[in-house]
C-alpha cells in the first residue's frame, strides 16, 4: 500500500512538472513571436 502512494505522489509530480514545462515553453515561444514581430504584449 505503501510503495502504491509513493508511485502515484511520483506520477503527480511528473504530471504537474510536464505541465509546467508546456506552460513555461509556450509563454517563451509567445514572447519570442511578439519580439520578433515588434508587438510585444499588444495582444493582452
Amino acid at each position: 500500500m505503501k510503495l502504491k502512494k509513493m508511485d502515484d505522489d511520483w506520477i503527480e509530480v511528473i504530471i504537474y512538472g510536464l505541465l509546467a514545462a508546456v506552460l513555461i515553453g509556450l509563454s517563451l515561444c509567445f514572447i519570442f513571436l511578439s519580439v520578433k514581430t515588434d508587438r510585444l504584449f499588444v495582444t493582452i
